[in-house]
């Protein structure tokens, strides 16, 4: 499988060279203002400027930082070291290989390598750069980001030998440095799901018994963490509808890489994401927004749900798969093109979508009601929360109410606005 020059095993990198130029007449027909932010923000980064405003960043930004002498990875504006993680992911490096395979600009393949060694010439593992560059959520992120960036990039003969090895070692290094880390916090936290993702999918990468020993070993973790973080009901107990997604984007990464290796996974990681994704449906608002519950931003659901629809489709779970569908795209959105491919859109297609067989859900484990008028965007909608409270992502919010009447928000939570735990926090 390793015929490409990063020399890992990345299944998706062939099919994205086969199917790229369908693809992205597939996304400019389809998905317009998508492209043009993925191509924004990966010329961006080419000129060291950063701006956090992809839908599920979980730290979203309003202002650029440029970097005109170099980057500083440990940058941090006023109070909020939220950025300084943020840009430490490196979501970004995804949109650069998106950006080349739209366009075939080896530009982004010379930046791609240069933003990676200066981040590992900058940034060593010591006891400093755990609390900034190096958080093991991070290093969990990076696992998985840096992988589907190198899936594009992977057959570009501008990838050096000398890069490969250094990024393959790098990678090595974050799945030593996950499986280290373990604390007793991450079994019941978020931090534990988003790190071990991460260390499956370069297990996966890695191949051979190396790869195959990260794989066992974050599967393992994974299914523990699947059975005390979401409940029978399909919520996730922090009480956070932004993490609840992010958890659940998680268990499908985990699926998505299982498929394209043609690996088996725990089903309690398939159990999950479908409770999971279920919850996600029935709180859904008519607008096809998330309840801003907990730490949460406004953000569009659907993306989300139509990859949900496709995963659980392919693990047999046809019954979700299609409640899933009704309220998701009716085609796939602009990143599972990309992770499918043009015959997933097709194997999409032919899935039926069927309107849930209720319309009002209770939540019986978190005390969450939604009732709704029906599926539509005019719907009247009230989510009700009488449930315990989660925990820091969650808030003191017993007894709220989301209304929206014809579809129009009425009455709604107002987020998190910040999470720097200050006078403002209290207060909001």
């Amino acid at each position: 499988m390793r015929q490409n020059r990063i020399g890992l095993e990345l299944p998706a990198a062939g099919r994205i060279v086969k199917d790229g130029s369908n693809i992205t007449d597939f996304v400019k027909e389809h998905w317009k203002q998508e492209v043009e932010q993925i191509l924004r923000i990966a010329d961006d980064a080419c000129e060291n400027t950063f701006l956090f405003d992809l839908p599920w960043d979980m730290e979203r930004t309003w202002e650029p930082v440029h970097f005109a002498d170099g980057i500083d990875w440990e940058y941090l504006p006023g109070d909020d070291p939220e950025f300084t993680f943020q840009l430490n992911r490196h979501r970004f490096l995804i949109c650069m290989g998106q950006a080349y395979a739209m366009t075939g600009d080896e530009k982004y393949t010379e930046h791609f390598m240069r933003l990676i060694c200066d981040w590992l010439d900058k940034n060593p593992v010591n006891d400093h750069t755990r609390a900034t560059t190096w958080r093991s959520i991070e290093a969990g992120i990076r696992g998985e980001y840096w992988l589907r960036a190198a899936a594009y990039f992977a057959q570009s003969e501008r990838i050096s030998e000398e890069f490969s090895a250094r990024f393959r070692e790098s990678l090595r290094e974050h799945a030593r440095f996950l499986e280290e880390s373990r604390r007793g916090m991450q079994i019941s936290s978020n931090w534990g799901v988003l790190e071990n993702h991460g260390m499956y999918m370069i297990g996966a990468a890695l191949g051979g018994e190396e790869g195959a020993h990260y794989c066992g070993l974050a599967m393992e973790r994974l299914a523990e963490e699947a059975r005390i973080q979401v409940l029978p009901d399909g919520m996730h107990w922090e009480q956070s509808s932004m993490y609840h997604n992010e958890v659940m984007h998680c268990f499908l990464e985990v699926l998505r890489t299982a498929l394209e290796h043609g690996t088996e996974t725990d089903p309690e990681i398939a159990d999950a994401a479908e409770r999971m994704a279920l919850a996600a449906l029935g709180q859904i608002k008519p607008n096809h927004h998330h309840p801003m519950s907990g730490d949460s931003d406004d953000t569009d659901q659907r993306d989300m749900l139509t990859s949900a629809a496709y995963l659980l489709m392919k693990c047999g779970r046809t019954k979700s798969a299609s409640w899933i569908k009704y309220v998701g795209f009716p085609i796939l959105d602009f990143e599972s093109i990309w992770d499918f491919g043009m015959a997933g859109n097709e194997e999409y297609s032919r899935l039926k979508a069927k309107m849930p067989e209720k319309k009002d859900w209770y939540f019986e484990d978190t005390g969450t009601y939604c009732l709704r008028s029906g599926w539509d965007e005019k719907a009247d909608y009230l989510r009700f929360k009488n449930g315990f409270l989660g925990n820091g992502h969650g808030h003191s919010d017993k007894l709220h109410f989301d209304w929206c009447v014809c579809g129009e928000d009425v009455l709604m939570d107002s987020g998190r606005y910040s999470y720097v735990f200050s006078r403002e926090r209290r207060w909001f």
